[in-house]
């Protein structure tokens, strides 16, 4: 790394940095100490397992699975245990992060992990953060000279302190890797700024007592404790548009001008403010009386066209107009016959790391289902989630039962082209629990493992 830490300061390294702290021999821990700057910095250098994704061998891809679980695992620990102000995670991930306009390659498994612990640790991945040419982004040739990739990274906790994250290709290292550099920034401004700054944005904890209640037979009390333990990460946002005109502005802006003034007599004040509730109001009245207007006169209010061609428009009766379409177009009246059941098996219990493995498969950035879980809140969860997630779901796998609330989904309808009072011509999505396609992907993987052996055993 190099470029000045501030405009017109001279910083300088006073003594060797610290490397003892490690949590492996892959990933010193350095903490220089550097002159006039107030803030910590603590640099992070990573050397990460090849990905799995190479072995053609079933039980070392396994085991490399399960190496570099342990390496994201004890990593992402370190961070999280550092407390320096300035935190810079950089070396050979051995990760390709995707094919976009600013990155390189097809994403691999290496990627996914850095991707989440990224999101996880809440780092700024600088090889993205600035455009440069194809050839001023590969970190690495292969010994034949046909393949590049971008596998080397450098990683910050802040945004502003990266300037600039390139490749040096004139510079020969005597290695099939090239030296990448980035130019940051320590300012003593932005640190004093940013310890004035709220609170973060507090990442869900999960209590295994409220978890750990028992489960009765007609609720669901799995996803309720779940949105209970995450409340306290929630943050109210709103997405209406401006309520206030630009005279009721103005008013606001002179009645903290006019209170912020000593000179300002006890009338003025109580004349701006009577002036600022008049504004207010009347704003808000011309709003509504506008937005109405507007509706009437487009003559676009929701309808739905029942059977015989009459229209409804009440909430209630187009809800139910909806039900019994899908119902009648989704129900099937062809017999299907049985099959013989064959004997029952003694299922072994999901383990957690079942859980772990396919919570890291799972998407992001996906709509939620009723249940408002999103994938998200489950790969923050931890290994205390992935253990109580394996406890629920082997005993739904044992009792042959699952909850009421995963038989319910979210239908959302898209309008196509043609008439939109006509419930022909929608494309419904059934949004369905975040929570049940865990189950249920966890017990695909078990079935595709289950025929992988079968068929492998057949002569």
């Amino acid at each position: 790394m190099g470029g000045p830490p501030s405009p017109g300061k001279a910083t300088r390294i006073t003594r060797p940095p610290k490397s003892d702290d490690t949590f492996n021999k892959t990933a010193p821990v350095l903490r220089p100490s550097v002159t006039r700057l107030s803030g910590k910095l603590t640099i992070i250098n990573v050397y990460s397992p090849t990905s799995s994704e190479a072995e053609s061998n079933k039980a070392k891809r396994e085991e490399k699975e399960k190496e570099l679980d342990d390496f994201h695992r004890k990593l992402e620990g370190t961070i999280k245990r550092e407390k320096a102000y300035y935190i810079f995670v950089l070396g050979d991930f051995n990760a390709k992060m995707g094919n976009m306009d600013s990155e390189l390659g097809t994403r691999n498994d290496n990627g996914e992990r850095l991707a989440d612990l990224l999101d996880t640790r809440r780092l700024y991945h600088g090889n993205s953060l600035f455009e440069k040419p194809d050839q001023r982004r590969w970190t690495w040739k292969s010994p034949n000279g046909d393949t590049t990739n971008e596998i080397d990274h450098i990683m910050a906790n802040w945004k502003w302190s990266l300037l600039d994250v390139a490749v040096l290709p004139s510079f020969d290292v005597g290695s099939d890797h090239r030296l990448v550099r980035a130019k940051v920034r320590l300012n003593q401004k932005f640190l004093k700024k940013n310890y004035h700054q709220p609170s973060r944005l507090r990442r869900p904890t999960y209590d295994i007592t409220t978890f750990s209640k028992t489960r009765q037979p007609t609720t669901y009390p799995l996803c309720n404790g779940l949105i209970r333990c995450a409340e306290p990460a929630a943050r109210p946002t709103s997405y209406l548009p401006p309520r206030l005109d630009q005279r009721a502005k103005d008013l606001l802006r002179r009645r903290g001008e006019v209170k912020r003034d000593p000179q300002a007599t006890h009338f003025e004040v109580l004349t701006i403010d009577k002036a600022c509730r008049m504004a207010v109001q009347e704003s808000l009245a011309n709003r509504r009386r506008s937005a109405l207007l507007q509706t009437a006169e487009k003559r676009q209010s929701l309808k739905k066209k029942k059977t015989n061609g009459q229209l409804k428009s009440s909430r209630n009766e187009m809800e139910r107009l909806t039900v019994d379409f899908y119902t009648k177009l989704f129900r099937s009246d062809v017999p299907v016959p049985r099959t013989p059941t064959p004997p029952p098996e003694d299922e072994p219990p999901i383990l957690p790391e079942e859980v772990k493995y396919t919570i890291r498969k799972l998407k992001v950035g996906t709509a939620a289902g009723p249940d408002n879980k999103s994938s998200e809140q489950l790969k923050a969860g931890g290994d205390s989630l992935h253990r109580l997630l394996a406890r629920h779901f082997s005993q739904y796998l044992s009792e042959a039962s699952i909850p009421e609330q995963w038989k319910t989904s979210k239908t959302i309808l898209i309008p196509k082209k043609g008439d939109l009072t006509d419930l022909n011509n929608f494309r419904p999505i059934s949004l369905l629990s975040v929570v049940y396609k865990l189950f249920t992907k966890v017990i695909v993987n078990r079935l595709e493992k289950q025929l992988d052996n079968s068929t492998t055993s057949t002569p």
